[in-house]
């Protein structure tokens, strides 16, 4: 079974590969500033890229097995920077004093914010099946020309500074559980494979455009929770498969630009939110299709055509 390999930059993994923070200092190396759960969480990343990467074998003979070209001067060289990096990576040792890791020397924590241009190849990486840049508003990238082959299953951009478009397809697209990218600045229309996320899917705050699917494999999404579309330029009219999702929770369309009439028949006890509010929906609303919705807290239509 192949090892399961979850990155979360909030602890400045991607250090890794040359990023550079805004706080440097020198250590008193008699004590130990690094916090034990930071520095046991930095020994898991490790212990999972050696697990994915075995640093023990020849890295050349390793490269080969990549087929093409591309994937070993991008991927495979990542890997291999990568793993030099973490060779000073110790139990025992103070984790602000390893190669990569920077700390605030007030409070002892990792630093979590990130510079420069995310290099995309990390889309790539094989046994990657989560990846956390939240909030890192000083990390860009533009996905337009990318291509994602890893088996991602959950993908966390909140708050970041990404541009262009997000990739027509990705490598395993029904395996995505949960895809947070709120708070970008993304265009372009949305991507088939979104509609294959089984859990959540978060997108509010970016500069998508065009309309949403008329239907959808209703099946594979029995168990997503949340839409949140918000704030975006999006139209057309809004389909009727939205309010017919067994376990949909919150479904937020606000800030938009949809046009046409909001379905008749609203098929899903479990919504609690709804926010329609800020669009062009036009004709008459009958009230009493929200009143078997017995679990329903919110309900926005404002600044309609109503």
């Amino acid at each position: 079974m192949s090892p399961v390999i979850c990155v979360s930059l909030h602890l400045l993994f991607f250090s890794l590969f040359n990023y550079q923070v805004t706080c440097s200092f020198s250590f008193n190396t008699s004590s130990h500033l690094c916090h034990t759960l930071e520095s046991s969480a930095l020994l898991q990343f490790k212990n999972g890229l050696q697990n994915s990467f075995d640093t023990t074998i020849n890295p050349f003979f390793y490269c080969a097995s990549y087929n093409s070209y591309y994937m070993y001067h991008n991927v495979c060289r990542e890997e291999l920077h990568a793993t030099k990096k973490i060779n000073s990576w110790k139990k025992g040792t103070d984790c602000c004093m390893w190669d990569g890791v920077q700390c605030d020397p007030s409070t002892g924590h990792v630093v979590p914010n990130l510079l420069g241009n995310l290099p995309t190849e990390i889309m790539n990486l094989p046994h990657l099946h989560a990846l956390d840049l939240g909030e890192n508003a000083n990390l860009s990238a533009d996905f337009t020309q990318s291509n994602w082959s890893s088996p991602l299953e959950e993908l966390h951009f909140d708050s970041c500074n990404f541009t262009g478009r997000l990739p027509h397809s990705i490598g395993q697209s029904n395996s995505m559980r949960i895809v947070d990218i709120i708070g970008n600045s993304f265009t372009g229309f949305i991507p088939q494979w979104i509609w294959n996320t089984t859990e959540s899917i978060a997108l509010g705050f970016n500069y998508f455009t065009g309309e949403l699917p008329s239907s959808v494999n209703e099946s594979m999404l029995s168990n997503l929770q949340v839409i949140l579309l918000h704030d975006n330029m999006l139209n057309g009219s809004i389909p009727s498969w939205l309010f017919a999702l067994p376990s949909i929770v919150r479904l937020a369309l606000n800030v938009n630009q949809f046009t046409g009439q909001i379905s008749a028949e609203i098929l899903s006890n479990s919504l609690r939110e709804i926010d329609l509010s800020y669009n062009n929906l036009g004709s008459t609303v009958d009230l009493d299709m929200f009143s078997k919705l017995k679990n329903l807290r919110l309900l926005s239509l404002s600044r309609n055509n109503l």
